[in-house]
């Protein structure tokens, strides 16, 4: 009788192993690829200096938003991107983790790489906007300075003067500006690959 019922459990542990090996052996290898990249959110100071401000959480989330959004991903795909990524902030900070699944290892890097670049020329370009928008806003304000000066008196000429002064310094610091716009992005992680797949897992006994 007891020779029977180790046979039994025997049998039992087999049929239980052997679906569950065959199922796990038919999944596709998935392998992961990740990057972290650090948010940042250039604003005009009021002597308007392109600086770094601190995102608060609601913040990173519509970064994140856009990272995954369809006009980064449009880019990315132009880069070599085969899937769209996750991507998930960093409660109390603005690093922001990227990762994708793929059955090539060498897509998943690839994927990934490219929306680091795609999410950092997007992040560039909207710094140049808000920069472009700056300069022309003061330069209308030059020209109709410069139209009020034309046409005014003596007497108020030289405080009209000083108004244009003021305002061409603060083109000519904008112009700075212009010239110096960094990557949108810090990396703080490159993209890697895990050399092992992260799925299916591996049967246990």
């Amino acid at each position: 009788m007891v020779w029977r019922r180790r046979i039994l459990v025997l049998i039992i542990a087999l049929g239980m192993a052997i679906p569950a090996f065959v199922v796990s052996n038919l999944q596709t290898p998935q392998y992961q690829g990740t990057a972290q990249i650090l948010l940042s959110r250039p604003q005009l100071d009021e002597n308007l200096n392109l600086k770094d401000s601190v995102l608060t959480d609601t913040q990173v989330g519509n970064q994140v938003a856009i990272l995954t959004g369809p006009e980064v991903a449009e880019r990315a795909r132009q880069q070599g991107a085969t899937s769209p990524v996750r991507a998930t902030g960093t409660a109390g900070s603005n690093v922001v983790t990227l990762g994708v699944n793929d059955p090539d290892p060498r897509h998943a890097l690839a994927t990934v790489e490219a929306y680091v670049r795609g999410f950092s020329e997007y992040q560039t370009e909207q710094m140049r906007k808000a920069l472009d928008g700056a300069a022309t806003q003061l330069q209308n304000r030059i020209a109709s300075l410069q139209q009020q000066i034309n046409k005014s008196a003596p007497a108020s000429r030289a405080s009209l003067q000083e108004q244009l002064a003021t305002v061409q310094d603060q083109l000519g610091r904008v112009q700075i500006q212009q010239g110096l716009i960094s990557p949108g992005v810090e990396v703080v992680q490159n993209p890697v690959v895990g050399q092992s797949p992260v799925s299916p897992k591996p049967v246990r006994d």
